[in-house]
């Protein structure tokens, strides 16, 4: 004969009750029973393992839902006085190409860093700065950059003297651009800002551009150097590529070739461009000056730039968007072979001055 404990006959007891109250059914239709073991008084005081949240805890979490939804599900549709942030993609300038229009300097960086994830640490994509020279295939030959890797150490040491990423990237989507017939650089005047090693330069040169490449008068000397081994002025497209000296922000120390140049043009030139001009907070200011002192309405600026820091691009961008409409150039547009997350192509255009108001007489 099987002995009942006391719980268990409590337990039956409680089942015959349940089946009184509730005939042909297992309990309460739409309410769980607390314990048999508990009184309803001993349910009451009973700490509940599991507290629903309050209503402002729901408020709060219901911010949160949508980001956390499989991108399967359907969205809903934003506000009406809240429309959807699309990018908008544009052709800016003599580039043919679409490129994503900069709204603000603060989103651009958030978008770059964002979804690019630049890491600063990572050794470099394409240039090879501890070697004495740089070799690349770019315009149909093989191309020789002399470096000085003795006169580079770290962000304290003289960037111009080695090969960028930044530079390899803008050489060779020029490159690109123009093979594909997006970018006219044959015929065109360009001016290089920051040259260093001169690899744009001699790039742009050997697709028929008249270039003028420029540095600070210190480090002008291997920028010559390179573009003498490199570049047989009026060879292949007809382009050349000389060398001046220009200080940023003082069109006083402009080199008299330069000024020369610039005086005795027409027309501003027509393509100015930059790799990893954009470094400090302290030189964006004389950098924007040079570029508005060179840049006319017909005027495409090219500039890439290594993704470090995203302070110094988001006052870059800030600034920039004062005086000239911006643009950046997706990746999709780069030489398929020369792509990376720890660089950016932006695109700028002067804005057009407002008509002047009109005078009225008396």
């Amino acid at each position: 004969m099987e002995m009942e404990t006391g719980s268990t006959s409590v337990h039956k007891k409680e089942r015959e009750r349940m089946e009184r109250r509730y005939p042909g059914r297992a309990g309460p239709p739409c309410r769980l029973a607390q314990p048999p073991h508990l009184s309803p008084a001993q349910h009451k005081h009973r700490p509940q393992a599991h507290t629903k949240p309050s209503s402002h805890k729901k408020k709060n979490l219901a911010r949160f839902l949508p980001t956390f939804l499989p991108s399967s599900l359907p969205r809903p549709p934003p506000p009406a006085d809240r429309p959807a942030m699309d990018p908008v993609e544009v052709v800016m300038g003599a580039y043919g190409g679409p490129a994503r229009r900069v709204e603000s300097g603060a989103s651009e960086t958030m978008l770059l860093w964002g979804l690019g994830q630049p890491a600063s640490h990572r050794p470099n994509a394409f240039a090879r700065q501890g070697l004495p020279a740089f070799p690349i295939d770019a315009c149909g030959r093989r191309l020789t950059l002399h470096q000085q890797p003795s006169s580079f150490r770290g962000a304290s040491g003289v960037t111009g003297a080695v090969v960028w990423d930044s530079a390899v990237v803008l050489a060779k989507f020029l490159e690109h651009a123009a093979d594909a017939g997006l970018l006219p650089v044959r015929g065109a005047r360009a001016v290089d800002l920051g040259a260093g090693c001169g690899l744009v330069s001699v790039v742009a040169a050997l697709l028929g551009a008249r270039v003028v490449a420029t540095d600070l008068p210190d480090r002008v000397r291997l920028l010559r150097k390179n573009l003498e081994e490199n570049v047989c002025n009026g060879d292949g497209d007809g382009g050349s590529a000389t060398v001046a000296e220009l200080v940023w922000g003082d069109e006083y120390e402009l080199d008299p070739e330069l000024l020369l140049w610039l005086d005795t043009e027409a027309e501003p030139p027509e393509l100015v461009l930059g790799s990893d001009v954009v470094y400090s907070e302290e030189a964006v200011g004389d950098l924007l000056a040079t570029l508005c002192r060179l840049a006319g309405p017909r005027t495409t600026v090219l500039l890439a730039g290594e993704l470090r820091n995203d302070v110094v691009v988001e006052c870059f961008l800030e600034a920039a968007m004062a005086e000239f409409e911006v643009g950046c150039i997706e990746q999709e547009q780069w030489h398929p072979d020369f792509r990376t997350n720890r660089v950016a192509i932006f695109i700028l255009l002067r804005k057009t001055p407002p008509p002047p108001l009109p005078v009225s007489t008396p």
